[in-house]
């Protein structure tokens, strides 16, 4: 297995992650929305000279929405308790990377395991990019046997 693709499955499982979190928190606004549906109106009258339409959304109990709540909210917490730990594993990858001396390991390891173009790479490291192109293609893929 190549130690980019595993990298690169984790940074994907970040984003993922992140995602699933950004919605599990927009449906937990809208349930907060929907805990206020069953409150009384300010208006207690019925108005009988207009038509009343029948149907649209129930509001859902109080009791029912303070259970998916909760739910979301244990859910919420687990995922971000996975997001620690798969940041945790990335920002240690990404400091064993950096302590590197060797010019040729960074560049291979930015642009395999990072997938940087290698005009990105060649500023961030300080060289002219004809010099980081040379140092690409003198080595080959990384791979874990590397």
């Amino acid at each position: 297995m190549l130690l980019a693709e595993s990298y690169s499955e984790l940074c994907d499982e970040i984003k993922a992650l992140e995602v699933r979190v950004e919605e599990l928190e927009r449906e937990r606004k809208l349930l907060n929305k929907r805990m206020y549906d069953n409150a009384p109106s300010a208006n207690l009258t019925i108005d009988y000279s207009k038509e009343r339409v029948a149907g649209g959304q129930v509001p859902m109990s109080l009791d029912v929405v303070i259970e998916r709540l909760n739910k979301l909210d244990d859910r919420i917490d687990q995922l971000h308790s996975f997001l620690d730990i798969k940041r945790d594993a990335r920002n240690r990858i990404d400091k064993i990377i950096k302590s590197s001396e060797d010019i040729d390991q960074k560049v291979v390891v930015m642009r395999d395991i990072k997938k940087l173009p290698l005009k990105v790479i060649a500023r961030e490291l300080g060289y002219s990019y004809q010099h980081i192109r040379r140092i690409s293609c003198r080595n080959k893929k990384f791979t874990l046997g590397n």
